[in-house]
This record gives structure tokens, sequence and C-alpha cells, in this order.
């Protein structure tokens, strides 16, 4: 290989693609070799140029048929560009020729998944997944794939699976998530009944016998890992606490330690919005009497206690709580419980900590601002454990086996991207994800929100974001600009929107995307009735009285508007459920006002961020592709289909020069 092939090679390996593609360039009179073939068409796959980059992946085989990864890059294009059916001939073919390579395995699973082959991915996903256990992307393909499946075939089959992508905490399990509620719901049956007949012996015979059950994994690895979202779910839980409480306190009966550390786990993921009458708050004072006096006395104490204690109150607020010696009805359970103390003791306390390391990059004055700035640090938002990998990119097998593209564009050759508001950090771990050679700073008018997202960026070990404490108002001030901004859930709570607009565009360098999202009037009816509920009795933003107002829009006729609310993901957490109906300020568009308030600030309306079969129906309406960018014609879909975009807009802009 020549001086000038090594180094483009060398640049391509690096992930330098503008410099390997630049040196490829000046050689392009040369007969290309493998390794230059190889490196162009993986270049090009990371460009989306998918016709070019199959192109040269078909000559890369026709040179070299038998080797694996020269097939895998083959099928990967075929794919990518559409032609499902080729690539899955292609990708059996690398899966043939290198059966244990894991990382073929998985890029075959997307090929059989867009082929309608979807328990036949799931083999090949839970293959891979399980050979690269630390890997999260793996497990969000397995958790996608299980989505696809009849809740038949998973609880024959893919019981254990599902089990197994539940307790990866660091992705967004939804869709494994929805088969899990779906596949329980013989147990939840039979758990209510037995809640309803109150005999504890028998339910605690029950849950004994159950335990080796794929039923009883699944509840357990679902309540610990999946914050509850329905209605049935929320009150069996809240009677099984009941239950479980006045047993312990009454007779010192325990249940499994698995179930009450899975429930005190789910109470705290939901922030303790769970109703309990006079009798239960007795009870649990008087328990956290008896944990007080262990403390001070340093005795030891049944976990059944600490972690029943959990399902009420924050277990860090008990202080001295890790210095009391557990004592536990089942050895088996011992390691478990280590996990339990980190999630409810050590990592609040560490938040706390980290705190005062935040630096302040504005002061906040606005009143309004600072009534907003009081909300999220008495509840952040939103509390969050994983997030959706490997969105919109080459599959993780492929991207394993390649060098990813370290090309970035802004000052001193970093991209530079700010998330505005960024609350607990959760949208910045995204684009952190999704960008590793950008720089991207997170900024929000809270520190308890922030010093979450500190500690989870340090759990992920993403090394490119940096939190900055704030307020929008007043970022001008810095004199930092953006090549791209992301600015999610936060005009709307501004007392003028159009000010923190203006301010955001004051530090955009128009390079890069501009993301607006704000609520819509029409998909947030329900809210709009749940506030004049709000208003008419009286309710605070307290959590006693968020807990009673949850409890009255329990009890509404299903024809009550404010009945809708339940269809709020938000609704069955006592902080988001703040977020969602107690927010100190809150402003709602259509997309023709919003168009109006971009425009004023100087940006142009240029698309929104939706669902491949949502722009599909769009496009059948408007061919033209310059329609995307005519917000009235949006408008004239919503009005049509009022609910099409949910209770948030995701807008892009651009500036209007």
């Amino acid at each position: 290989m020549s001086d000038e092939l090594l180094a483009a090679h060398a640049a391509y390996e690096a992930g330098q693609f503008d410099q390997a593609a630049t040196l490829y360039k000046k050689l392009q009179d040369r007969p290309w070799n493998q390794t230059a073939l190889t490196d162009l068409a993986t270049m090009a796959l990371h460009g989306k140029s998918y016709k070019d980059a199959l192109d040269l992946a078909a000559q890369c085989v026709s040179k070299q048929a038998g080797k694996p990864e020269l097939a895998h890059l083959h099928g990967l294009c075929l794919l990518q560009a559409g032609l499902v059916e080729d690539a899955r001939a292609a990708l059996e073919r690398a899966v043939s020729l290198a059966p244990e390579d894991n990382r073929i395995a998985n890029t075959y699973g997307h090929a059989l998944l867009a082929a309608g082959q979807t328990e036949y991915a799931a083999q090949h996903f839970y293959r891979s997944a399980q050979a690269n256990a630390g890997t999260p992307d793996y497990w969000q393909d397995l958790a996608h794939a299980l989505g696809a499946l009849p809740v038949e075939v998973i609880r024959d089959r893919y019981a254990q699976a599902l089990i197994d992508c539940l307790n990866i905490t660091k992705i967004k399990p939804k869709n494994a998530a929805i088969q899990a509620r779906k596949l329980i719901k013989p147990f939840l049956t039979e758990l209510h009944q037995h809640l309803i007949n109150g005999e504890f012996q028998s339910l605690q015979d029950w849950l004994l016998a159950k335990r080796a059950s794929k039923n009883y994994q699944v509840f357990v690895a679902l309540i610990e890992n999946v914050r509850c979202t329905d209605a049935f779910l929320e009150n069996a839980l809240t009677e099984l606490r009941a239950m479980l409480l006045n047993e312990w306190v009454t007779a010192s009966k325990s249940a499994p330690i698995a179930i009450v550390t899975a429930l005190a786990t789910q109470c705290f993921l939901t922030d303790y919005a769970f109703t309990a009458p006079q009798v239960e708050l007795e009870q649990i004072n008087g328990l956290r009497s008896l944990l007080r006096n262990a403390i001070d006395n340093q005795a030891s104490v049944n976990s059944n206690a600490i972690a029943l204690y959990a399902t009420y109150h924050p277990l860090h607020t008990l202080q001295g709580v890790v210095e009391v010696t557990p004592q536990h009805d089942d050895s088996a359970e011992v390691s478990r419980w280590g996990n339990f103390i980190v999630m409810h003791v050590s990592e609040p306390l560490t938040e706390y900590g980290l705190r005062g390391d935040i630096p302040s990059l504005t002061q906040i004055e606005n009143e309004t601002s600072r009534a907003v700035q009081q909300q999220y640090e008495e509840s952040p938002y939103p509390r969050w454990t994983g997030v959706n990998w490997g969105g919109g990119k080459l599959p993780i097998g492929f991207r394993q086996s390649t060098p990813s593209p370290k090309n970035v564009s802004g000052e001193n050759g970093r991209h530079r991207i700010l998330i505005a508001g960024c609350g607990t950090g959760q949208q910045a771990a995204v684009y952190s994800l999704a960008q590793p050679q950008a720089s991207i700073t997170a900024f929000d008018l809270s520190r308890r929100s922030l010093a979450y997202g500190e500690r989870k960026k340090r759990e992920f070990g993403l090394q490119n974001v940096t939190f900055h404490h704030g307020d929008i108002l007043r970022l001008p001030e810095t004199n930092l600009v953006f090549d791209e901004i992301a600015c999610a859930g936060v005009l709307h709570h501004l007392k003028t929107p159009r000010d923190g607009l203006s301010a955001l565009k004051k530090v955009y360098s128009g390079k890069g995307e501009f993301n607006l999202q704000v609520y819509t009037e029409s998909g947030r009816q329900a809210v709009v009735a749940g506030i004049a509920l709000r208003d008419e009795h009286g309710y605070k933003a307290t959590a006693g009285s968020m807990r009673e107002f949850r409890k009255r829009v329990y009890g509404l006729s299903d024809s009550h508007p404010a009945k809708g609310l339940l269809r709020f993901a938000d609704f069955f957490s006592l902080f988001e459920c703040r977020d969602l109906v107690f927010n100190v300020q809150e402003h709602r568009y259509t997309l023709i006002t919003l168009s109006h308030l971009l425009n004023a600030c100087g940006f142009v309306f240029s698309g929104l961020k939706i669902s491949t079969a949502t722009l599909a129906t769009f496009r059948r309406l408007h061919p033209n592709p310059a329609a995307v960018r005519d917000p009235a014609r949006w408008q004239a879909l919503e009005d049509s289909n009022p609910s099409i975009f949910g209770s948030m807009y995701n807008v892009m802009a651009r500036l209007a020069s």
C-alpha cells in the first residue's frame, strides 16, 4: 500500500472521515485496493449516501466473497438502501461465514425485523445482547423486537429474555414493558383476589409458591425497573403496600424481600404518589420510631422493616439508616439489598453533595424564573433511569466493527450544542451518546435537577457534557455561542416566551439544528380541565394535596374531561404530576401561533420531527417536498386529527436570514 493510501486509511481508522475522504479523492485515479473500498463504503454509510455505499460494498464482495466482514458490510448497505430481502440473504451468508460473531448476528437481526421475521430477529438480538451484556444498545434492540412479538410467544419462549431486558437499567424498555404488563395480567388478577380476601397468610403462601414462576419474576422486574403508568396496577400496588405494612406492624409477618424492595423502588420512581389513609400513616410513623431506635442503639433490624419504610418515604431522609445491620430472612437476597441501598440512599446523597459543584453562568432574578426554579428544586423533572439507545443510528453490531466519525464543526473544531433547560439531564445524555465528539452545554435553573444530571452523566460515562446553572433569559450575557440548540419543554413556562426565544437567538450561530418543543393546544385539553379542577377545589402543589388531587381524578366519571389525565404518563409520578397540572406558568400553542412567535424572533418554521407514519400521511396529502416547511398545511392536518401531535410539538426552525 502506498504512503498516500496508508495516510488515508490512518485518517479513516482515527474517525477523521472528512480528512480521509479528501485524501482518497486525491487518489481517485488509482486502482482501489480492498482496504480503500471498505473504508469508502463505510464512510458513505455513515454519511447516508447509501447508493454509493452499496456500489462500493458490492465491489468488495466481488473481490473477496468469503470474508464475513465484507458480507456484513454488503448486507447492511443493502438494508439501508431498502433492499430488505437481498440484505437478509447477504447477512445470512455473513452469519454462516462467522457463526460466532455476535456483531453480525445483531445486524442480521435488524434485517430479519425489517423482513417481518420478528421471532427469528429476537433470537439473534438476544444472543448478541447476552454476549455484549455491558452494551445497552444490544438490549434496546431486543426490547424493540420483544415489543413486536405476540404475548403468547413471549410467555412460551421469551419470558427470560423479557426479564433480562427489564433489568437493564440504562435502557428505556418501553416496548418490553408493554409486553410485561400484558404478560402479568393473570398474576395481577390472582394478586388482586388475595388482596380482596385480606388473608395475609394466604397471600404470603401464594407469593412464596409463585417465586419460581416467570410471571412472578416478570412482575418483580417490571415494578422494580419501570414506573407504573396504569391505574389498575397502581391500585393493586397500593393495596399490596397497605397489607404488607399492616402484617409487619401487627404480627411481624414478612413477605419475600424481592417483592418488598421492588415495591419500594416503584414508590421511589413515582415520587411516592400512592395515597395512604390515616391508619397507614400512623403505622408508618410507628415503624419510623422503631427504625430510629435501632439506628440510635446500633441494633440490627429485619430488612423487611427498612424496605417497608421505603415504600412510604425516601429512605435517604432517615439519617444513619446505612449504619443499621439488616437481618435477611433469605440469604439468597443479600446481593439485591446492596443495589437497593445504592438507589435509595447512596445516589440521592451523592446528588446532594453535587449541588454546590455546579457552576453558575448567570444570576436568576426574573420573578417567574425564580418561581419556576423553586418548583424544580422541590420536584426535579423527570426522574429517569435509562435512555433510548441507538435511535436513528446504524446497528450497534456494525458500529462496533468500524470507526465512528469524529468530524465536527465549530470553534476549535468542536460542534457546540446547547441543551437549554436540561432539567435532570436526560436529553443531554441522548445528545451525548448520539454525538460523542460534540461539546454539549446542559443549562438549567434548578441545582437539584442539575445534580441529578451530573450523577447520571458519571454513571453513563459521558465525557462531553458540562452542566451549568442559570437563567435562559440572561444567556446572552455569557457571550457564548452554540452551533446547535435544543430547547424542550421550557419556553412555555416563561412569563414571556418571546423573551426566551430572543435570548436563544442571540447565542445561536445558525450552523446546526434549532429544535424547539412546546405544548400543543389540541393535545392538552385534559390538562386544561385538570387545572380548572385544581383551582375549583383549591388543591396546592404540596405532596399531600397533589395525592388528594390524583385521588379525585381517579374518582371522576369517564365523561369528565379531566379523566383524560390518566392518558398522560406524567400523571403517575408526583413530581411529574406537578409539572403536568401544578406548574407555575403554562402557555399552549397552535402551529400558526407558534409560527408567528418564531417569525417575531427572527426564525422561520422549517418542519416537524414526527413519526414515519405521520410524515407519510402528510406527504400523501402534500407530495411537494417544500410543503413540510408550511405550518398552515401541518395545522390543517392537526385540525382534522387533533391528537396527531400529542401534547408537544417537536419543531425545527432556522434563522430567517
